[in-house]
């Protein structure tokens, strides 16, 4: 494993926790925090804190970690923990809430804190993920679900503008049964359609 912080920390505990020998290469000094560090020793992960100079190997041969002050470390694979970043602004020039791991936020419907902007994939997370969800197949149901909501939301858009230029009130929803005109804020559900 090569890094020295929480999130390679956590890579490093992942990898133990699979049964794998696990050597942590922090490149320097050790920027995990204190419960990292706990839990890496619990798990008798070794650290190395010696600089990586060079990395070489052969694809599933091996991979060569030359460290300073000139010794060499041989392992069967090599993990990394990139930090991710945006690669596009528009976000943040839409105004959209940006966490501190610099994902966009999100609720569970996909909305970010923009009305009518919407977000889904490893761009963005609720505040209470972790991490965005780096997986293919959740990116598509996160968008899958996104993709209905701006259909309903389209939909009561439509609806309700049309009924209210008309000159007609608009039905209640049924989250809110006291209101008698205007359309349903977006994400809440309308009124239920009617059984054929």
């Amino acid at each position: 494993m090569l890094g020295g912080d929480d999130q390679a920390a956590h890579l490093a505990l992942n990898l133990a926790r699979l049964g794998c020998d696990v050597i942590m290469c922090t490149n320097g000094p050790v920027q995990a925090s204190d419960p990292a560090r706990a839990a890496l020793a619990a798990r008798q992960i070794r650290i190395c804190e010696d600089p990586v100079g060079k990395v070489e190997g052969e694809p599933g041969r091996y991979v060569r970690l030359h460290l300073a002050p000139g010794w060499t470390l041989e392992r069967r694979a090599l993990f990394v923990h990139p930090v991710p970043r945006q690669r596009s602004g528009l976000a943040e020039k839409l105004g959209c809430a940006v966490l501190e791991d610099g994902a966009v936020q999100v609720n569970e419907l996909g909305q970010t804190t923009v009305p009518g902007v919407y977000a889904a994939g490893d761009m963005c997370r609720t505040p209470a993920m972790p991490y965005p969800a780096a997986q293919v197949i959740m990116a598509a149901a996160q968008g899958a679900r996104a993709a209905v909501v701006i259909d309903q939301e389209l939909l009561f858009t439509d609806a309700y503008s049309a009924s209210e230029q008309a000159g007609e009130p608009a039905a209640a929803t049924p989250d809110a049964p006291q209101r008698q005109a205007g359309r349903p804020r977006p994400g809440q559900p309308g009124p239920s359609r009617p059984r054929c």
